[in-house]
């Protein structure tokens, strides 16, 4: 159950995917942001053409970042700790939110790099203070003696 929790969280929590530069990328929404974008249509049906386009790559990127989060996250917990670095990595190839940097803290914390895992949650909650914690023995109160929960 958390797992599936954590997955429409963190796709609810990310309406913006990032482009492999790292800069976010939002879908415009009417003709105006598109001309704006200095991608004058021609005609409505034009926008249409490139709304659906970029829908789609939403979409695909979406669930990429969806797959390899689920892969890091079941090989966390089946102790497959390289794959599931192997998958978090790409995922964040993709595009870096809190929920990624979190996980790929509580994979270093269940592998005893606590540089690491103090580095990654770090980064994650300054992006967002109210991710939601997995069920790591002694993740919680590490987070908390590390002064990076109150």
């Amino acid at each position: 159950m958390y797992h599936l929790f954590a997955v429409l969280f963190f796709l609810i929590r990310s309406p913006a995917v990032g482009a492999d530069s790292g800069h976010e990328t939002h879908l415009p929404t009417h003709p105006h942001q598109f001309v704006a974008e200095n991608q004058q249509p021609d005609t409505l049906a034009d926008f249409e053409k490139f709304r659906m386009r970029l829908e789609s790559e939403y979409a695909e990127k979406a669930n990429k970042i969806s797959d390899h989060y689920l892969k890091a996250q079941r090989a966390l917990y089946g102790r497959e700790y390289q794959k599931a670095h192997q998958e978090i990595d790409k995922a964040l190839k993709i595009h870096r939110n809190a929920d990624l940097l979190a996980l790929k803290g509580s994979i270093y914390f269940s592998t005893g790099d606590l540089v690491q895992a103090k580095k990654n949650w770090e980064e994650a909650l300054k992006l967002d203070k109210t991710l939601p914690l997995p069920h790591i023995n002694g993740l919680k109160e590490w987070l908390h003696n590390s002064g990076l929960l109150p």
